[in-house]
């Protein structure tokens, strides 16, 4: 095959010219399974694109998230559907042994209703999310109609207009707290990214609950201290007005501190008392007790 431009000889197999580069006509074309190879390639780089993108934004809402769960949950039902090609998926959460549905999305408002009515209900092998908490594994139903599905199964299929699904169990290291449950309305089983990619939320649901638990038990502790220094501050009020008043025959000092007006009765020689009025029972003539 001759180039056109600087006619040099070339193989008939060859596309473009070795001395000039300028395509040769009637070139062979490309090689379809290469071709295909490629576009495989492309999809699988545009999803893996997607699950990052999506994990990054779950990250996100974290952050700006510290005291509340939900917004978590609903981008993780969000991602998971869109990203594992879903009909529906949903969160699951276990507190003290009852099992709570605070998140679903995709379907019927009527089926996503009807199916969260289920909940709150102990949690037990009678619901697709118990089974994966209790066993804390994952757990997939690839036909719900098929004659070995569990009846359960077949009642959610139904419930939710779907034909498979699969559970990931919520893990915070040994202890299932949750799961993600995930359908399709065809049968099949998911592939290994989907389940990859459904562990990933998982263990972003439990950083989700875990900041929040600790943010809700710094702020107990928070609370603790502050009802501490100020009884500390209010002790050492009370011991300076001691310190600076002396009086042959008993008297009273009144300090006022934080809203509750402070008693003092006593002298050098006589052990003194306090009597506490607190302005917010001022109705009843306010409470007052003698403490040594």
């Amino acid at each position: 095959m001759q180039c056109p431009r600087c006619q040099h000889e070339h193989s008939p197999k060859a596309n473009f010219c070795e001395g000039c580069g300028t395509p040769l006509k009637g070139a062979t074309p490309a090689d379809p399974d290469l071709n295909d190879e490629v576009a495989d390639l492309r999809r699988a780089l545009s999803h893996a694109l997607e699950q990052q993108t999506a994990t990054s934004e779950i990250l996100r809402v974290i952050s700006s998230s510290p005291t509340d769960v939900q917004p978590v949950f609903d981008t993780i039902v969000r991602s998971a559907l869109r990203l594992c090609n879903g009909a529906t998926a949903a969160v699951f959460r276990m507190d003290g042994g009852i099992l709570h549905h605070p998140a679903n999305y995709g379907g019927s408002p009527e089926a996503l209703s009807a199916a969260r009515a289920r909940y709150p209900r102990p949690v037990g092998m009678d619901s697709i999310p118990g089974i994966a908490i209790l066993t804390r594994s994952e757990y997939e139903v690839p036909d719900t109609e098929a004659p070995a599905a569990l009846e359960m199964s077949r009642e959610t299929g139904r419930i939710l207009g779907i034909r498979s699904l699969f559970a990931v169990p919520i893990l915070r290291e040994d202890d299932a707290v949750g799961a993600i449950v995930v359908t399709r309305r065809e049968p099949g089983g998911f592939a290994a990214t989907d389940i990859s990619l459904l562990k990933t939320f998982a263990d972003q649901a439990v950083i989700a609950i875990e900041n929040v638990r600790l943010f809700t038990e710094l702020q107990a502790s928070n609370r603790e201290l502050t009802t501490a220094l100020d009884t500390q501050t209010a002790t050492s009020d009370i011991l300076r007005v001691i310190r600076t008043r002396s009086c042959a025959t008993p008297c009273v000092f009144v300090v006022p501190y934080r809203g509750a007006s402070i008693a003092l009765m006593g002298n050098s020689s006589i052990p003194w008392h306090t009597m506490v009025t607190r302005r917010n029972n001022s109705n009843n003539g306010g409470r007052r007790g003698p403490s040594p």
